[in-house]
């Protein structure tokens, strides 16, 4: 059966100056940790001056030409990054529950101001995916709701599918003398809810309906082996991965000078062992004064680096998928009919008391 797709990873480059203020988030923490009551108002005044609303209105606009891009070479799935809509801004530290829910959605996202890009993939019968800061339920007088680091898969029939960020990396506060950088753990609650795999009708234009097995990560899960092992129990043929990897970071020479390889070959190695494609998009060049890596890349099941792309600006790389190679892959492993997972359920319980 003929089960070909065409995709394309989007890497999304950095947010205008203008939208910005040029804000240096290494600055702003600073004002937080060293300069006391006023340090903090001082560090507030400068976040509100962060055009929120409008540097949404900025990527969603690029994202647009890049889904007219996709469509026109024949794709039937563009991929971006992590926190698409209004880039990291993690790398703050946001005191202010006011100032924080800025970033984040608290509509259904495709009524807000993501919508013009479901319009856009519908008229142009392209699946996409995309990530952003979700407010899970509205805030209220008993909180500000659960706030998830969410990624979405959006069908050619507008079909949407959802993964939340299980693993949650940084620090929760700045602290004078440490190294910090960023602060997801302050901002985002870890999701509990596994990681799925749904089955998607990806219908090409030329072709037949090949239904592909997709599954979802975000950024800092693709360094742990739990989250691809689960997926490929479940046969998983693409795993869409979007993320933000910054050079230099404070806390870990070793990695800054291998930072493509730690990128590239665990990823690699995790499609090898579970027969999967996995695509992985980034937002490259500077990010609130924080240099990205880049690094978008297509990987097939043989480990196989079909695209990458290493320029730190806008980039759209594309790739034709077989998706019968997976099943040739995961045919090494007797179809998983040797695997016993009574085991690993064993031993996990015995380590985790």
């Amino acid at each position: 059966m003929n089960k070909t797709l065409r995709v394309a990873a989007a890497q999304l480059a950095e947010i205008p100056s203008d939208l910005t203020g040029g804000i240096c988030a290494q600055s702003v923490n600073t004002l937080m940790v060293t300069e006391g009551e006023s340090g903090k108002k001082a560090a507030e005044r400068l976040l509100e001056e962060i055009k929120v609303d409008a540097i949404r209105q900025y990527s969603v606009s690029r994202m647009l030409v890049l889904m007219r891009r996709a469509a026109e070479l024949g794709c039937d799935l563009i991929v971006f990054p992590e926190l698409a809509l209004t880039s990291f801004f993690p790398y703050f530290y946001i005191a202010s529950d006011q100032l924080l829910l800025r970033f984040f959605e608290r509509e259904h996202i495709e009524l807000g101001p993501a919508r013009p890009l479901f319009e856009c993939a519908k008229r142009l019968h392209l699946s996409f995916s995309f990530g952003y800061a979700e407010c899970a339920n509205p805030p209220s007088d008993q909180g500000n709701g659960r706030r998830y680091n969410t990624y979405l898969l959006i069908d050619k029939e507008g079909n949407i599918y959802k993964y939340r960020k299980t693993h949650i990396p940084g620090f929760d506060r700045p602290r004078a003398g440490e190294a910090n950088f960023q602060f997801e753990r302050n901002q985002f609650h870890p999701s509990q809810e596994g990681y799925p795999v749904f089955s998607v009708s990806l219908l090409g234009k030329n072709q037949g309906v090949p239904e592909a097995r997709i599954g979802m990560l975000i950024c800092h899960d693709r360094r742990y082996n739990a989250p691809f092992l689960i997926m490929g129990m479940q046969k998983v043929d693409i795993i869409l991965n979007g993320f933000n990897t910054p050079f230099n970071l404070p806390f870990m020479s070793a990695l800054d000078k291998n930072v493509y390889r730690f990128h590239y070959l665990p990823l690699q190695a995790q499609a090898i062992t579970e027969g999967t494609f996995i695509i992985s998009s980034a937002r490259a060049g500077d990010v609130f004064g924080v240099r990205q890596i880049a690094g978008t890349c297509i990987i097939d099941p043989n480990g196989e680096v079909l695209r990458k792309t290493e320029v730190l600006e806008e980039q759209l790389i594309t790739a034709e998928l077989d998706l019968n190679l997976c099943e040739m892959v995961r045919s090494q492993k007797y179809w998983g009919s040797r695997l016993e997972p009574h085991v690993l359920l064993k031993e996990l319980g015995r380590l985790i008391g």
